[in-house]
């Protein structure tokens, strides 16, 4: 109980506890007749309790007893002894104390987090799997780091915990896409990250879902596929081109795969990011794909869009 609203929250699968991304209300100042500014907060429940809301918010600020019909106000709130004198109330009077936020933020209260609106998305926390069979998984220095997400800052900051489950370092986390919905771990200990891009209700060009990789052993080539036709009558003749960037390996190896067990493959010039495929009839039963590889066996795959 004492969320204002929870909007996102997870779950770490080994200790149960649950963190939630909790926003506030939208004052601008605090108010002595009123209470604190608007602030929100990275929540850890870890029991049953009672997280302060409407009486106290962030590091157990109070707010003041007002009184809406008269517009007057009465005493501040007692976070430590709260009591539910509403006239509508059915449940307890005396509700257990509020508990303080794990991470309360408002505009620079916290350095690492930067300045702008507030507005957090509680992300994973990574557990390390020494018996996965995994290329990209994250390292084990990072078993039991939270990663908080925030949809209007734009970041995502990797959080260190001490034994007792404080705070002990906040950490940045390479991110360049926008407005962060959601964040999971996948079964292959990558972090999969969802943009919901800058266009309210209706997508945009950056909505996307990425996956985040542990490049400790090289960076995968990034694929993009062309064609010069997409949309045709049958026994259309199309030219497919690929084009490749890769941050560490200029010597990477193409394949492409027709879909209908014809195959082609080309090593280009190391000075050359595009390649182009022979010109031919696409199978309706199959779809073209090109796949770059590196000399580590790093690869990625893409497919043409067609109509």
């Amino acid at each position: 109980m004492g969320f204002r609203n929870p909007f996102r929250m997870s779950v770490d699968d080994k200790t149960g506890t649950v963190y939630v991304g909790d926003y506030g209300p939208d004052a601008g100042t605090a108010d002595p007749k009123r209470g604190p500014a608007g602030q929100v907060e990275f929540a850890k429940v870890t029991k049953a309790a009672n997280f302060g809301w409407p009486f106290c918010t962030g590091d157990n600020d109070a707010y003041v007893d007002y009184d809406f019909a008269t517009k007057t106000s009465g005493e501040t709130f007692d976070c430590d002894a709260p009591k539910n004198t509403s006239p509508h109330n059915t449940g307890l009077v005396d509700l257990p104390p509020a508990q303080p936020a794990w991470i309360p933020y408002d505009d620079g209260s916290v350095p690492e987090f930067g300045t702008g609106s507030e507005s957090p998305m509680a992300g994973p926390v990574y557990r390390y799997d020494p018996d996965l069979d995994s290329s990209v998984k994250f390292p084990e220095a990072y078993d039991g780091d939270f990663f908080a997400g925030e949809f209007g800052r734009r970041w995502i900051k990797r959080i260190e915990q001490n034994p007792d489950g404080t705070v002990a370092k906040i950490n940045g986390f390479p991110w360049t896409g926008t407005q962060i919905m959601d964040m999971e771990f996948g079964p292959d200990g990558a972090l999969y990250v969802l943009d919901y891009g800058v266009s309210w209700f209706q997508g945009d060009e950056n909505s996307a879902l990425y996956r985040i990789e542990n490049a400790e052993d090289g960076f995968s080539p990034i694929a993009e596929v062309s064609a010069d036709r997409t949309s045709g009558a049958a026994g259309l003749k199309v030219a497919f081109t690929a084009s490749v960037k890769d941050a560490d390996s200029p010597d990477l190896t193409y394949s492409w795969d027709f879909g209908d067990g014809t195959r082609a493959r080309a090593s280009p010039p190391p000075t050359s990011t595009r390649r182009p495929a022979p010109t031919r009839r696409p199978s309706p039963r199959g779809t073209p794909r090109a796949t770059p590889a590196t000399p580590a066996s790093a690869s990625s795959s893409a497919t043409p869009n067609p109509r």
